[in-house]
């Protein structure tokens, strides 16, 4: 996934993208668990009702994903919106 430097400034992130990042969107939306939609002239990916029940059963689950999740609640204080839409473009914030 992404790693970024903790407590720098967005323009300082080191990057580390997995390659398949964006094949997964591909995958969760032609599986139909997400859509693209574009929300104030910006590319947005929402789950759909199947995906969000999905969601919510692996984050229940007591015994699956359970490095990722934690991985997950530990990154998302550092994910912004900025830089996701940097990750999707394939390019490094100070870009």
């Amino acid at each position: 996934m992404l790693l970024a430097a903790k407590g720098a400034h967005q323009s300082s992130h080191s990057l580390r993208v997995e390659p398949a990042f964006s094949r997964s969107l591909d995958y969760l939306v032609g599986k139909g668990l997400a859509h693209r939609a574009i929300r104030s002239n910006r590319l947005t990916f929402e789950l759909t009702s199947s995906g969000s029940d999905a969601a919510q059963s692996l984050a229940s689950s007591p015994t699956l994903f359970l490095d990722e999740q934690a991985f997950l609640r530990t990154a998302a204080k550092a994910l912004t919106e900025t830089l996701v839409n940097t990750i999707l473009r394939g390019r490094s914030p100070s870009q």
